[in-house]
């Protein structure tokens, strides 16, 4: 990140620090965790009308996820891996009629 302090194009929002050991991932989420519905969808009939019922919900993250993974060798080397993922929720859809 130092080196987009010498370009003035760059606009760093905010500095978060990650504390980790050797071989061991570090991970970091900036968004939120988003219900939603991940079975099918059944037809709960009572009297004259039908309504919806969902039939299994879970959580995930949503957002910006960067895990960062250290190597440290024995001459004091350190080789960084990055793995960044951005996600997004999409819309409700609406079930095509036959």
């Amino acid at each position: 990140m130092r080196a987009l302090e010498t370009d003035t194009n760059a606009n760093i929002l905010s500095t978060p620090t990650l504390l980790t050991l050797d071989n061991e991932e570090a991970r970091i989420v900036i968004g939120q965790n988003v219900p939603f519905i991940t079975g099918s969808v059944r037809a709960d009939r009572r009297g004259d009308h039908a309504d919806a019922v969902p039939d299994d919900r879970a959580a995930s993250d949503v957002g910006l996820t960067l895990r960062m993974q250290p190597q440290i060798s024995e001459g004091g080397t350190v080789r960084l891996q990055i793995y960044q993922e951005v996600s997004s929720v999409v819309g409700h859809v609406q079930p095509r009629r036959a």
